[in-house]
């Protein structure tokens, strides 16, 4: 019945935000933990990275906004740079007597005193979103395989909303300047289309298929597009995306 609300409460989200928050406040319920966070996934300088960590209790916050200082120690950070859904749980993969003595333990998790970690990567086709880590101090043990299990069973519900909640949101953006410039350039709709498809990184060959038009027909639509938005070419209209 647990594992049913939340999923509920999963797709029944109004936005990023509220998911994030009741994604957590009902995981607990299953998964018992002693702190949480939920970290949205970007590119920096060619690597994955973390950033704007929400966090159970709220004033667990500041412990993962520090963690950039630590991630060259972090062992598991090669979970983060895979391009499918990771999960693991650091007390199976390490025996005490090695985790609790690596520097990410020693300089980092010792403030909190955090005796065991539960990770997933959130990934929706190959492209990372958001990082999930699951923490337990000494005094309530290590997490099992039955935690690990429940996580796996959620997953696809877990990545398809993350999916949904952020990058259609990126995807809304995109479409609202692509009618920005269409009207600030006076663009007509198959060039707005086409503007479209060269932003998201379509070639010609993918345009003219997807069109159904000549690749004549579509290089007077790309001269049309670069006299009216006085670019000299592909590479300079990129500066509008």
């Amino acid at each position: 019945m647990a594992i049913n609300e939340l999923i509920y409460q999963i797709y029944t989200s109004k936005d990023g935000q509220q998911l994030k928050e009741r994604f957590l406040e009902n995981l607990r319920r299953i998964i018992p933990y002693s702190y949480a966070s939920i970290m949205m996934v970007k590119e920096e300088k060619s690597r994955l990275c973390v950033s704007d960590p929400y966090c159970v209790p709220s004033d667990f916050t500041q412990f993962e906004m520090d963690y950039s200082k630590y991630e060259a120690i972090d062992h598991t950070d090669w979970v983060l740079q895979s391009s499918e859904t990771v999960i693991i749980r650091e007390s199976a993969i390490m025996p005490d007597s090695k985790r609790l003595a690596t520097p990410i333990y020693r300089q980092y998790y010792d403030k909190y005193q955090i005796y065991d970690t539960l990770q997933m990567s959130i990934v929706y086709s190959n492209k990372p979103i958001a990082f999930l880590t699951l923490y337990r101090t000494k005094s309530d043990g290590a997490f099992t395989d039955d935690d690990s299990f429940y996580l796996h069973a959620l997953r696809k519900h877990l990545n398809y909303a993350f999916y949904t909640a952020y990058a259609s949101e990126e995807s809304h953006q995109h479409r609202n300047s692509i009618l920005e410039l269409t009207e600030r350039f006076g663009l007509t709709r198959r060039e707005s289309e086409i503007l479209g498809m060269i932003f998201s990184d379509k070639d010609n060959y993918d345009m003219v298929c997807a069109l159904g038009i000549t690749n004549h027909t579509l290089q007077k639509h790309l001269q049309n597009i670069y006299k009216k938005m006085n670019v000299s070419g592909r590479i300079e209209l990129m500066k509008y995306r």
